[in-house]
């Protein structure tokens, strides 16, 4: 992975300027970043393009397909019967910015010509953002550098005093990169 972050990167934020724990350090920032990816349910930096498929009745009301993703830009859209749906005919919905939830058709309608299951194929940037956020940076930095920090530490949990004894509780994530998941996490069923 290393997507979000570098190793010369988390380094640099740990002050260390021997070439040793490398691989370590990457196996540090690919488990954040993987942690990252599933609290939030979205992929921040995106840098090739994909086809997803979508139910031409399911996943479509009116003129609007609700997508299943997050897209970042869009590059080609097959109807499902098989006909390109033009730029000019199309407008990717969101509030304000990428990412777009859903795409509306402007004229015509969303079809299908034997299944609707799969029928309509979109292929595009499917992810939150085509680099990740600098928030996300410090994020993935600073969860990678608690989880390289593991292991050297002797106590992984935190021990807690009480009127019936010891109570251990598990120490998680640093809370900042706790709070600044918060703020990208995506809704929606799953």
């Amino acid at each position: 992975m290393g997507d979000y972050c570098s190793v010369a990167n988390l380094k640099a934020y740990l002050g260390q300027d021997a070439a040793t724990d490398e691989d370590l350090l990457a196996d540090a920032i690919d488990a954040a970043e993987a942690y990252i990816d599933k609290a939030t349910r979205r992929r921040f930096r995106v840098a090739a393009v994909s086809w997803r498929r979508f139910d031409a009745v399911r996943d479509v009301d009116g003129d609007v397909l609700y997508l299943d993703y997050d897209l970042v830009k869009d590059s080609q859209i097959i109807n499902g019967d098989g006909s390109i749906v033009a730029v000019a005919n199309r407008q990717l919905l969101t509030p304000n910015s990428p990412p777009y939830w859903g795409i509306r058709i402007l004229t015509g309608s969303w079809r299908y010509s034997t299944h609707s299951e799969d029928a309509i194929r979109v292929r595009g940037y499917w992810g939150y953002s085509l680099k990740a956020p600098q928030d996300i940076v410090q994020a993935t930095r600073r969860l990678a550098a608690y989880l390289y920090k593991q292991k050297d530490s002797q106590v992984f949990d935190v021990a807690s005093f009480y009127e019936g004894g010891i109570l251990t509780l598990p120490q998680g994530i640093p809370a900042g990169v706790a709070l600044t998941l918060d703020h990208y996490r995506r809704g929606g069923v799953a």
